[in-house]
């Protein structure tokens, strides 16, 4: 709750979707200026998920369902940065699972 009054989330368009995969059981929409990403898969973690976002920029985690504080696991470095390539995808480790919300800085 205190995300969504933080990035004004309610007050914003619907959630777009920026990927989907059915084997991988990955999710990725944003609305507003966050974006969720969301491993389903029970058994199977990603390192180095590539997810196309539109633009470029530098994102921090501002949310993370794998924390310790959401009953997790820890398995996701929320201090790092995470910086979009040339073709504006980011790279990120997605746990089984978890979601995680990133915000632009």
């Amino acid at each position: 709750i205190t995300m969504a009054k933080a990035y004004s989330l309610l007050a914003c368009d619907p959630a777009q979707k920026l990927h989907a995969h059915n084997d991988d059981q990955i999710l990725a929409a944003e609305r507003g200026n966050v974006i969720f990403l969301f491993n389903f898969n029970p058994t199977q973690s990603f390192p180095d998920y590539e997810v196309h976002i539109g633009r470029s920029g530098d994102y921090r985690i501002i949310l993370d369902s794998d924390s310790t504080s959401h009953g997790g696991f820890q398995r996701i470095d929320d201090s790092l940065t995470y910086t979009t390539d040339k073709q504006n995808r980011l790279k990120l480790y997605l746990p089984s699972r978890t979601c995680i919300a990133l915000a632009a800085i």
